[in-house]
Parts: structure tokens; C-alpha cells; sequence
């Protein structure tokens, strides 16, 4: 268990998933997901559907919606 309390901008090496020791991503579509989990969730503003937030511009992106403030 981390004892230290981590935050945006911290780095945290994930090789696993949970006490069974699982892949983290199970196909390209769950590893797409995954990166834009880390992309837009590494941040202090934390939208309502941060999913429905990328795609409402068409195909999900790596770019940060305009409606978003500045990334901290």
C-alpha cells in the first residue's frame, strides 16, 4: 500500500492490475481508454463525464477540450 499521498504530476508505475496480477489493458480499445484516462484525469479540475467532454468534438482526442481551464 503507497504511504505517501501522490497528486497531479506524480508518477506512479502501474504493471498489474489488482492482487491477481491481471494485465492492465485487455485489448486496444481498453488501452485507448486507459492513456485517456491517464491524459485527461492527470489535473485538479475534475469534470462531470470528462469521456462525453473529448468525444462531443467528434473521435475521442488526446487535445484538451476548449470548454476546460488551463491544465494545472
Amino acid at each position: 500500500m503507497r504511504k505517501e499521498p501522490f497528486g497531479v504530476g506524480s508518477f506512479v508505475h502501474v504493471i498489474k492490475r489488482g492482487a491477481r496480477g491481471l494485465p492492465i489493458v485487455r485489448d486496444k480499445k481498453d488501452r485507448e481508454r486507459f492513456l485517456y484516462i491517464l491524459a485527461h484525469t492527470n489535473d485538479t479540475y475534475e469534470p462531470e463525464n470528462w469521456f462525453r467532454d473529448i468525444i462531443i468534438a467528434g473521435r475521442p482526442s488526446f487535445e484538451r477540450p476548449a470548454s476546460w481551464p488551463e491544465q494545472e
